[in-house]
């Protein structure tokens, strides 16, 4: 045989084997099977603490969502090597020659009492791998999966402004529009002015302050992530569309993010004065890098409940939230801040009870004072400052500045 045809037998048998292989991890059983693999190995490295390997099957995008190696070492050793993880079930959602996309159920079980694995952990979450088989997605394994709580940790005080809002609007509302004197100052009192927003963004970015989540502090608290040196974090309550309107696109111009809790029961309802954004906005906010969590049904004062109601007001919300937009929720918004605000020790204790049992880690307050230093041991007991009505500049700044 001459030397030619060899060379093209070598090249036919390549492209056959080629071919074979991409048809074979097209099938649903051989694919299912190869990408388990990959994952028990990846699982592999956690347990073994062998997580320079790990980072290397990290794409570039996902390398860069971590600030560096150790902290993404800090956050995998802290969070996911106490665990028992094993595969329960896998499935290939999609293949092309570029990526591949994982439908992934794990068993993740603490070994003893002192973690607490939320039960979202039994949702399916998507894995997609670039064609080198690195994580692009890392489903389960990514920095804004739900917090795994650790009972173990000590106390960890902190000087971090948690700033609430409500509505930005361009003007105040007119005092015609509403039949009740009380009822426009409640809602002047809700209103920051796009203005003023504006101003407090640009000072914060002059003065080295980074907006991050909740979910990025209590990484930071739990797994020694790391955050920035002035970070700072916005909260938007209710849901009103007039955030959305024009909130969101001043943070975007400035690079900022917020956490808008949301009451689920007034989704896409509309009143004279306001309406409030429908799940298809709040889907879209979600996109552009806002954090969604917890305002309860319907607004009602906890601490006005007996304890089968504020289940309800609770639970209700967070399956709604977690079912619409496919995310976890962990945090509350008080609505009033009640029963904290009203020194009710009693209600607090059956409230946090139920938060806990229903999986969520964390609580903000109501209470008309402003305080910056947070006790995260005391995660149900999150501080906030005010920013609304006719705050100034400077009377922000000194809120901001108080602890420092």
């Amino acid at each position: 045989m001459k030397k030619y045809d060899i060379g093209y037998i070598s090249i036919f048998l390549t492209i056959i084997g080629v071919t074979l292989g991409s048809l074979l991890l097209r099938s649903n059983v051989f694919a299912g099977k190869y990408y388990s693999n990959i994952l028990k190995k990846d699982i592999s490295y956690i347990k073994d603490g062998q997580y320079t390997n790990l980072w290397k099957n990290l794409s570039l995008y996902q390398k860069q969502k971590f600030i560096n190696e150790n902290n993404f070492i800090n956050f995998m050793k802290n969070k996911y090597h106490p665990l028992n993880i094993s595969i329960k079930n896998l499935t290939v959602l999609n293949h092309t020659k570029m990526e591949t996309t994982l439908s992934v159920i794990l068993n993740m079980q603490s070994p003893n009492k002192n973690y607490i694995v939320p039960k979202y952990y039994r949702n399916n979450f998507k894995i997609v791998l670039n064609n080198n088989n690195q994580f692009i997605h890392m489903g389960q394994f990514s920095l804004t999966s739900p917090i795994v709580k650790n009972t173990t940790t000590g106390n960890m005080t902190v000087d971090i402004p948690i700033v609430m809002l409500h509505r930005v609007a361009p003007v105040f509302p007119k005092r015609s529009n509403f039949n009740s004197q009380y009822g426009y100052l409640l809602d002047y009192n809700l209103t920051l002015l796009s203005s003023a927003f504006i101003q407090q963004l640009q000072w914060l970015k002059q003065n080295n302050y980074k907006t991050i989540t909740l979910t990025e502090l209590y990484n930071h608290y739990y797994y020694n992530t790391a955050i920035p040196k002035k970070p700072i974090i916005l909260t938007f309550d209710d849901g009103r569309l007039s955030a959305y309107t024009y909130g969101v696109p001043i943070l975007l111009q400035y690079h900022d993010t917020a956490t808008f809790n949301i009451i689920t029961g007034f989704v896409g309802s509309s009143k004279k004065n306001y309406q409030y954004m429908t799940w298809k906005v709040i889907k879209t906010i979600q996109k552009e890098g806002m954090q969604i969590e917890s305002h309860t049904v319907t607004h009602l004062a906890l601490g006005s409940l007996p304890p089968n109601l504020m289940q309800y007001q609770i639970l209700i919300s967070k399956q709604k939230l977690e079912q619409e937009l496919g995310i976890p929720i962990q945090f509350l918004a008080y609505p009033s801040g009640s029963p904290f605000r009203d020194n009710n020790i009693k209600q607090e204790q059956e409230l946090t009870t139920l938060m806990e049992q229903d999986g969520y880690i964390g609580g903000m307050l109501d209470q008309r004072y402003n305080q910056t230093k947070q006790n995260l041991k005391n995660s149900y007991h999150l501080y906030r400052i005010r920013d609304s009505g006719n705050i100034s500049l400077s009377q922000f700044i000194y809120e901001i500045q108080s602890s420092e």
